[in-house]
């Protein structure tokens, strides 16, 4: 639909909607209608920026909100809703039914999200599944590329009822569908030849819709609770796969986009109550089985040449069984003493085809990417809110035990987990709590079982690890009008049996509030926050296989470097609101500032001869906000408000600093880009005018 039809049909629909009354019936009534205008200003030397508008329509115009809810003296309910009418994000919902008995729902939303603005390809048809272009080799003139945005915009409608009829058996039912259209930036061979040395940044098309529908049947006893529930999840992509004319030798190549699958679980839910002791046993068990069916091509171009492939089967069958049961008994003792005994059982069976893929004299299989696992956790937990000075502590401890199949370099890990907390509120004014927590994690390392550097390599989600975390926060009403908030968390990563790979990480973030009101007068908020991280790892460079010992001295083609990435982040802000008229007329004011500091360190001994220079652009930005409202209220049912924002956001990278298109034919030295990382820093300002009617 025509933008400014869009206008027209929102500007007609809302100021019907604020003449309507709702008719004399028994019953309640209650409302808002808002009619807004807007109006965007880049202040960006004429580039439009997507990140100021990521997930937000990026025109100017009128549009509108509609609240309206209607509560019956027999009990009957129903609410509609919509927000943003027309826009690219506009959303609307319908609710109602009769409490106790039942309900129904129905809801429809657009989302937009915009990736990047003002992209270039030397494609003439950016975005669709068969990516080409005129003549025998794409043009090395980006200006004469086909314009392109990436977005993608996702549309969703879903409904729902359920209820029990005033009985003790129940039903709900959900249902939503979601589909998505557009394109995203993705990277693939530029030539044939020579795949890693060469890349190019395409428009990944997507076009694909997402269907779920869950089933919940049950009954609630005076004692007791059963369910069974039943969902299905159903993913459709309309395109397969990708062709693309490959920018130097012009030959067409094949790309798998995500495959069709279908998602199903079923559980069982149980629970008793009121047994002896207080207690309450409640148990979960769930079975799911995700599927999906690729058919394989056989042929593959490199260096220029069709080579064929022969393949065990000529599709591939993907599936992942899983099973999970929770169980856990809470009980109350006594007075103020709380214990919660829980085992937790998981495995995940990857029965996928078994695949054999043989080109010439070579052959490769999919045999240890068919990764299974299964877990066992058992934990108790203990609290008590009865010592003196109103203080309350817990303590608890966790095991898990984790086993895995055909990860051949780590087959095992143990977790043991205990945590222990306090907290204390004998103050009026002042509230406080402290918790430590600490994670003791061995891995079986398998060495014989791997190869070249993985015998010396550990990855940190499964190596032997040391975690403490420390949190602490409080909460100080110093007086009627005032009050403090502070928390603080530490956490501290070690993995001493480490050589290659992450060795030890952490953070210390605070965060900091305060808000004092002169009643009458104004209110002021002022927040405070602070991050630091780190991350050190090791590192290993060589060319043989013999050389890949990390012990071995240093030389210059063979050597171990070292890495430490640093983050420090803050934001700081105000809010401020000021009864100018009392009900009549406020003003709100508001400020913030973010900023990062990222880096990356390096260190090479001497002997290797190797020069590292150190990144002091690591993700670094800043973002700045100012804002105000001047809200008016008059007749009643009329409120006004005027509203402005200004945001800049400056953002510093090393991968993105230097990105621009690069069309050339020397491909082994430069990638060729499309223009998916030009637009992020931005500066935009918003004014907007809501004139609103409330029933």
């Amino acid at each position: 639909m025509n933008k400014n039809n869009r206008n027209y049909i929102s500007l007609a629909t809302l100021l019907s909607l604020c003449c309507w009354q709702p008719s004399v019936v028994a019953g309640d009534y209650s409302g808002k209608v808002d009619l807004v205008g807007k109006k965007y200003d880049e202040h960006n030397r004429g580039i439009r920026s997507a990140k100021s508008k990521e997930y937000i329509d990026e025109d100017d115009g009128v549009t509108g909100n509609i609240f309206a809810r209607y509560d019956s003296d027999h009990a009957y309910y129903s609410s509609f809703s919509s927000e943003h009418i027309l826009e690219d994000n506009q959303e609307y919902k319908l609710l109602g039914g009769k409490y106790n008995w039942f309900y129904y729902g129905f809801a429809y939303d657009e989302t937009i999200h915009n990736l990047s603005f003002g992209g270039k390809s030397f494609y003439s048809n950016p975005g669709s599944a068969n990516l080409t272009y005129d003549g025998s080799a794409a043009s090395t003139n980006p200006h004469t590329w086909k314009a392109f945005d990436y977005a993608i915009d996702h549309k969703t409608i879903s409904g729902k009822l359920g209820g029990n009829l005033g009985s003790n058996f129940f039903v709900n039912l959900d249902a939503k569908r979601k589909s998505s259209e557009g394109s995203r930036p993705t990277t693939y061979a530029l030539t044939s030849s020579n795949a890693r040395a060469s890349v190019a940044e395409m428009p990944e098309p997507i076009d694909y819709e997402t269907t779920d529908v869950m089933l919940d049947l049950g009954y609630r006893g005076e004692n007791f609770l059963v369910s069974l529930d039943g969902s299905l999840s159903k993913f459709d992509q309309k395109n397969d796969y990708m062709t693309y004319k490959t920018y130097l030798d012009a030959l067409t190549e094949k790309a798998s986009l995500s495959p069709d699958n279908k998602y199903i679980n079923a559980s069982f839910k149980g629970a008793l109550y009121h047994l002896p002791l207080n207690t309450h046993i409640s148990l979960n068990v769930n079975k799911s089985s995700l599927k999906n069916d690729v058919t394989l091509w056989t042929s593959v171009i490199r260096a220029s040449v069709a080579q064929t492939l022969t393949i065990n089967r000529p599709s591939f069958e993907g599936k992942i069984n899983t099973d999970a049961i929770n169980f856990s008994i809470n009980s109350e003792p006594f007075d103020g003493f709380d214990s919660k005994l829980f085992y937790k059982f998981y495995r995940s069976k990857n029965e996928s085809s078994k695949m054999t893929f043989t080109s010439g004299t070579s052959s490769v299989n999919n045999e240890h990417g068919l990764l299974s696992h299964f877990q066992h956790t058992v934990g108790l937990d203990l609290h008590y809110s009865k010592l003196p000075l109103n203080t309350k502590i817990g303590t608890g401890i966790e095991v898990e035990k984790v086993k895995r199949d055909l990860r051949v370099e780590n087959s095992a890990n143990n977790d043991r987990l205990f945590f222990a907390e306090v907290k204390n509120n004998y103050f009026d004014l002042l509230t406080a709590k402290l918790r430590y927590s600490y994670l003791n994690r061995e891995d079986r390392f398998l060495q014989s079982n791997a190869s070249s550097i993985a015998r010396y390599l550990k990855r940190f989600d499964v190596a032997t690890s040391k975690q403490h975390t420390l949190a602490f926060a409080t909460d100080i009403a110093a007086s009627d009008n005032l009050d403090l908030g502070i928390e603080y968390r530490h956490k501290k990563y070690n993995y001493p049996d480490t050589t290659i790979g992450l060795k030890k990480s952490g953070s210390h973030e605070i965060y900091s509030d305060a808000s004092y009101t002169l009643p009458d007068i104004l209110t002021l908020s002022l927040f405070v926050d602070g991050e630091t991280s780190y991350a050190k790892s090791t590192h290993r460079y060589h060319t043989t296989d013999s050389a890949s010992n990390p012990s071995a001295i240093d030389t210059t083609t063979a050597y171990n470097w070292h890495s430490e990435i640093k983050d420090t982040i803050y934001s700081y802000g105000t809010n401020i609101t000021i009864p100018v008229i009392e009900e009549t007329l406020q003003v709100l004011l508001a400020a913030s500032r973010q900023k990062n500091n990222g880096q990356q360190i390096f260190q090479v001994s001497s002997n290797s001869g190797a020069t590292l220079p150190n990144i002091d652009n690591w993700g670094d930005y800043r973002k700045d906000e100012i804002a105000g409202n001047i809200i008016y209220s008059f007749l009643k049912h009329f409120e006004a408000n005027l509203g402005y924002k200004y945001e800049h956001f400056k953002y510093s990278d090393i991968s993105t600093n230097f990105y621009q298109l690069t069309p050339n034919l020397d491909s082994s030295k430069y990638p060729l880009f499309t223009g998916a990382s030009n637009d992020i820093p931005y500066n935009v300002s918003t004014v907007y005018l809501m004139a609103s009617y409330k029933f």
